[in-house]
């Protein structure tokens, strides 16, 4: 039997030609949040490279970012949130309100933050009926660490402004016992108990260090305990959580800062009975309040009222202690959130740039509609389903 070979035409791969977006960052409705998700040196970024790009009147007032600034940089002011919730790109902090969805189309791209708030989780099921995509910032990851980008760069300043902000509780003027966090020639040093070994751990144990405290940290795994002691350059306490070490530091400490468990379902929390061994008008930090919180005490605070008391022991506990500093966590927002928007743009959309880019699709939280991220499963109750399921 003769076979006769026939040519035939082969498909080639066109790369698309580059698309504009009209790209928008609403305010926060939320008084609680103050930080901006681009600075107008991000904004610049994107006005660059041809994008148009709306701001809302009044965007960046808390942060210390003028609507003029964003204007000289070639966004456009606008007062109207429906023009807004219309662009094909929409840039937040927090995820926005059920009344705000109600403005979105179908099919539209929502960056924003997903694990930094205590947004109702029946705000997500409104955006899934919508088919819309979500790159969630805090959940991006990168080939350096098994810690979000955001949760690192974020971490840094969370942990020092843990230890300032406990530094000021145990002064007097806020009627604290009046001793000064560190250590001071002829005065035994302050101690400091951390538990976590995060990045905000990191940097709270080191600015607790440069003061003079003695630090103590605390985690339930060896190796994050042995590679948070090799950063730190030098010889600091660092044990596995077990009652008998714990409970020993906590009768001496005089500061107590909780970092954002790695596990969100961990079940470790610091029971009253624990709390009742800490030092009378000694100052508990909680950082991680917005996910439950990792003592018997924490409850979420306001902007307005971030100190409470519990036990006889000052509690601080934010759902993002940077708040209080938005001008800095906007700086940081932007340094994560500019280049990710722009690989977002370049590819032009949500599928082609998670195809092509592993970090940018380590960040996709909901696609079309689909949650692809299980810390957003578990906050809405909706099912969870792998990305690269849904993107053969």
């Amino acid at each position: 039997m003769d076979f006769q070979l026939t040519p035939c035409e082969e498909k080639l791969v066109v790369e698309q030609a580059k698309r504009s977006f009209t790209i928008a960052i609403p305010a926060e409705d939320d008084s609680e949040e103050t930080r901006v998700p681009l600075t107008p040196q991000g904004v610049e970024v994107l006005v660059a490279q041809g994008h148009k790009v709306l701001i809302e009147r009044g965007l960046g007032l808390a942060a210390r970012f003028a609507d003029e600034s964003y204007a000289a940089v070639g966004a456009e002011i606008v007062d109207s949130q429906e023009r807004l919730f219309a662009a094909d790109l929409i840039i937040k902090v927090s995820p926005p309100t059920i009344e705000q969805t109600n403005m979105m189309g179908k099919g539209q791209t929502l960056v924003c933050l997903i694990g930094r708030n205590v947004r109702s989780r029946e705000a997500f099921a409104p955006l899934a009926v919508k088919k819309v995509n979500i790159v969630a910032v805090d959940a991006m990851l990168d080939d350096d660490s098994p810690e979000p980008v955001l949760k690192r760069s974020l971490g840094e300043m969370e942990g020092m402004m843990a230890i300032t902000t406990a530094a000021h509780l145990l002064e007097q003027s806020d009627g604290g016992k009046g001793v000064v966090i560190g250590g001071i020639t002829g005065v035994p040093p302050t101690e400091v108990v951390i538990i976590g070994a995060d990045s905000a751990a990191l940097s709270a144990a080191r600015t607790a260090l440069a003061l003079g405290s003695n630090v103590k940290i605390f985690d339930t795994s060896l190796a994050r305990l042995q590679k948070i002691v090799l950063r730190m350059q030098t010889k600091v306490f660092a044990s596995v959580l077990h009652p008998q070490a714990l409970t020993k530091a906590l009768r001496s400490a005089d500061v107590l800062i909780c970092a954002r468990r790695r596990e969100p379902d961990s079940p470790f929390c610091v029971p009253d009975e624990y709390l009742s061994l800490i030092k009378h008008d000694a100052v508990v930090v909680d950082l991680d309040v917005a996910s439950g919180g990792r003592t018997d005490g924490s409850r979420v605070a306001s902007l307005a009222q971030p100190v409470y008391r519990h036990q006889g022991l000052f509690f601080h506990c934010l759902p993002d202690i940077t708040a209080l500093a938005p001008h800095t966590a906007s700086i940081i927002l932007s340094d994560v959130i500019s280049p990710l928007v722009t690989s977002l743009a370049a590819a032009g959309g949500v599928e082609q740039a998670a195809r092509a880019d592993k970090p940018l699709a380590s960040a996709v939280a909901m696609y079309r509609g689909t949650v692809t991220n299980k810390v957003l499963a578990r906050r809405s109750g909706l099912e969870y389903f792998d990305l690269r399921l849904l993107l053969i």
